[in-house]
């Protein structure tokens, strides 16, 4: 449980914005990918523990504020393309647009509700690494839990054609989000085809191993 909250919890963190459209972009041309991130990470943190009460119980209003909050900081047609790897490339223009949605979409369902399991765990960044003007960056945290040793979590962000840093991949303790999806989406597609896949995504289960690539290692959490 605690990869699956920690995945939940900085991955829409990284991804809220810190003002409106135009202004978050300039923003992000000129600061630091580390402290955007921790501005960002401590008005998310801020706005669930205020909203705590209204947000408890209430699937609809956690699936809209997760929708609201990662989309526009993610670089999702990167990411479907990079999940699907080869089957990208057969899939007719329908097939596309149908898994973006339904993917995005169970994202949204599977990881809302963990938001409400934050109970003020500590979360640490750590000095950037990379040079931003690269374009591609690697943004490092520790999620430390009220017990047990820190989780190491690696954000990727690059820049495409605009100056606004987007998410292309989670690494939670080593184990990297877009490959994980990438080998359960593959052998998915290849017993039932695409199709299957895109149905699945769409069957509004958040327990699917489907969406949840890291749940296998829950009950090695503790």
């Amino acid at each position: 449980m605690m990869k699956w909250l920690l995945l939940a919890l900085v991955t829409v963190a990284l991804l809220l914005p810190v003002t409106g459209a135009a202004e978050s972009e300039d923003r992000a041309q000129q600061e630091d990918p580390v402290e955007l991130t921790r501005e960002v990470t401590d008005q998310l943190l801020q706005r669930i523990k205020e909203d705590r009460d209204r947000l408890d119980g209430n699937e609809a209003a956690l699936r809209e504020l997760v929708d609201e909050l990662l989309l526009p900081h993610v670089d999702v047609v990167f990411i479907a393309r990079v999940v699907l790897a080869r089957h990208w490339r057969t899939a007719s223009e329908e097939q596309r647009r149908e898994f973006i949605s339904a993917f995005r979409d169970a994202l949204i369902r599977s990881y809302a509700s963990a938001l409400l399991a934050y109970d003020n765990q500590e979360i640490r960044f750590l000095a950037l690494r990379d040079d931003p003007a690269e374009g591609d960056v690697r943004v490092r945290m520790e999620f430390v839990p009220h017990e047990g040793e820190p989780l190491p979590v690696v954000f990727r962000m690059h820049q495409r054609g605009s100056a606004q840093w987007r998410v292309y991949d989670v690494v939670v303790e080593n184990i990297s989000l877009v490959t994980n999806f990438r080998g359960a989406f593959d052998s998915e597609i290849r017993r039932n085809g695409l199709d299957s896949l895109i149905s699945k995504l769409k069957s509004d289960d958040p327990d699917s191993e489907l969406v949840d690539p890291l749940r296998n290692d829950e009950n090695n959490d503790g």
